[in-house]
């Protein structure tokens, strides 16, 4: 390996690392809040005809795409901070571009997660109340 892949190496594992584990809990967060639209999406034929297996299949095959999608997102996500290299910076009063990176990959974790905590709560709350 040459030495620019070495240090290419060292700086964007611990990133891309960091995003992989913080996909896990966004994952859960999102397949919680597909919860009740799954079980809206859910024929009533399904209901009425199908035994309780089969009914959660379908709900936990619907939950399956935002958690896999969400995951993905996170990863990318993180892509252009782990690929961004350290010290340049954009002048005397700007930010490098590790520091616009990285302040990209939290405000999209961020509203990932808030996207997910405020749309499923109120999801679960429009389940609970209707």
């Amino acid at each position: 390996m040459t030495a620019g892949r070495v240090a290419l190496l060292r700086r964007a594992a611990p990133r891309l690392l960091l995003a992989h584990a913080l996909a896990y809990p966004q994952a859960f967060v999102w397949a919680m809040a597909a919860i009740p639209l799954s079980i809206l999406a859910v024929p009533e034929a399904a209901l009425s005809d199908a035994s309780v297996d089969v009914v959660v299949q379908i709900v936990l095959r619907k939950l399956a795409w935002p958690a896999i999608g969400v995951f993905v997102v996170e990863h990318f996500a993180a892509l252009p901070w782990a690929l961004a290299k350290d010290g340049a910076s954009d002048g005397p009063a700007g930010a490098s571009s590790v520091v616009r990176a990285r302040r990209a990959f939290w405000l999209a974790t961020a509203a990932l997660f808030a996207v997910a905590l405020l749309g499923g709560g109120a999801s679960w709350l429009w389940l609970i109340f209707r």
